[in-house]
C-alpha cells in the first residue's frame, strides 16, 4: 500500500479532526479548529497523508510573526501531529510522518521561512532529531512566584477580555525598537487569546504617565496556577510593576501561583530572567524543550539567542 501526502484544505477539517480524536483520545471541537487553522490571521499551513482516499496523517503549522534583526517575518510551529497507528510503518524511512514534514519544510524553504519550531517532550524530541533533524535548543524552564497577601490590592491596573485601540499605542513604542522578537500587536493578541474558544484568558494593562499602558500582559489559568502567556513593557521597570499587577488580578481570580517562562533578554527578564530584580521566585523544569529545524541558520541562531520566547507561542495553554 502507498500513501499520498498533500497540503491540507478546508474540506479536510472533519476528518483531520476525526484523526484527532483517534490518536489523541480527545476531540477538537470545530470552533477551536477553525479558530487554529483556517481563522489565524496569519494563514493555515498543515499536509496530511491519505490512503484509500481517507486521511491517516496530519503535520500541522503555526505561522508566528515574528522580527528577526529588524526584519519582520514568519515563523511556524509545528504541531498536532497525528498519524494512525496501522500506517505508521508504511514507507520505510520514507514513512507518514517523515513525508509530511519534508512537504512542509519544502515549501517554508521555498517562503523563504527561517526555521519551524516546536516544544517536543523527550520521546518526541528524539523521534525528531532522528529523522528530520530537529535540535534542542533550550530547555523551557518556569519561574514561579507564591501569590502572597501581598496582592489582595486591585491597584491602578485595568484588566480585560480583550484590547482596545489604547494597547497600539504601547505596542507601536515597543515595536519602533523591537531588533528581534514575536510580533505581539494588537491582532494577533486578541486572536490568540480574546478569539480562542474553550480557554479563558486575561489582560491586564497598566496605566502610566502618557497615553496608552505602559504595560500590558495576558493570562492563562489552570487550577491554582495563573501561567504569563505575553507581556509587553517598555522598560524593566514597567515589567516590575505589571508583575505586581498580574500578581493581583491572578490572587482576584483565586490563583495562587503566577507563573513566567524563564526567558534570558528583554524588560521581562527582570521578572522572569535568571538574574531577576523581583525576588522570591523559584525555578521549575518544564518537561520539554525549545527545538528547531533552522533553513536559514544566520536568522535561526539570532532568534535563539535574542528573543524573548513566552508561552503565548505554545499552543497547549
Amino acid at each position: 500500500m502507498s500513501f499520498l501526502v498533500r497540503q491540507a484544505a478546508p474540506g479536510d477539517s472533519a476528518a483531520i479532526r476525526d484523526l484527532f480524536s483517534r490518536t489523541f483520545g480527545r476531540v477538537m471541537t470545530a470552533p477551536e479548529w477553525s479558530w487554529k487553522y483556517p481563522d489565524n490571521p496569519e494563514g493555515w499551513l498543515a499536509y496530511v497523508a491519505e490512503l484509500d482516499g481517507r486521511i491517516v496523517g496530519h503535520y500541522g503549522g503555526w505561522p508566528i510573526p515574528v522580527v528577526i534583526g529588524g526584519v519582520r517575518q514568519s515563523i511556524v510551529a509545528v504541531g498536532d501531529v497525528a498519524t494512525e497507528r496501522a500506517v505508521r510503518h508504511l514507507g520505510g524511512r520514507r514513512n507518514v510522518f517523515r513525508s509530511m514534514a519534508e512537504e512542509m519544510f519544502a515549501r517554508l524553504r521555498s517562503d523563504g521561512a527561517a526555521f519551524v519550531c516546536g516544544f517536543p517532550n523527550p520521546r518526541a524530541l528524539a523521534a525528531g532529531e532522528r529523522l528530520l533533524g530537529y535540535r534542542p535548543r533550550f530547555p523551557v524552564r518556569e519561574v514561579v512566584y507564591a501569590i502572597g497577601a501581598r496582592a489582595a490590592g486591585p491597584g491602578a491596573a485595568a484588566a480585560s477580555e480583550w484590547l482596545s485601540e489604547g494597547y497600539d499605542l504601547l505596542w507601536n513604542r515597543v515595536a519602533s525598537s523591537l531588533e528581534t522578537g514575536v510580533v505581539c500587536d494588537r491582532r494577533r493578541m486578541n486572536w490568540r487569546y480574546h478569539a480562542r474558544p474553550d480557554r479563558y484568558y486575561r489582560f491586564v494593562a497598566l496605566p502610566g504617565s502618557r497615553p496608552g499602558p505602559v504595560a500590558c500582559g495576558a493570562l492563562s489559568f489552570v487550577g491554582e496556577e495563573a501561567l504569563v502567556m505575553d507581556a509587553v513593557a517598555e522598560s524593566g521597570a514597567g515589567a516590575l510593576a505589571l508583575a505586581d499587577a498580574l500578581e493581583a488580578e491572578a490572587a482576584a481570580l483565586g490563583a495562587r501561583r503566577l507563573v513566567f517562562w524563564e526567558i534570558r533578554e528583554g524588560p521581562l527578564a527582570s521578572v522572569a530572567g535568571p538574574s531577576r530584580s523581583r525576588p522570591g521566585g523559584t525555578v521549575r523544569e518544564a518537561g520539554f524543550a525549545f527545538a528547531t529545524v533552522a533553513f536559514d541558520a544566520e536568522r535561526t541562531e539570532e532568534f535563539v539567542r535574542r528573543a524573548p520566547v513566552t508561552a503565548g507561542i505554545y499552543d497547549d495553554r
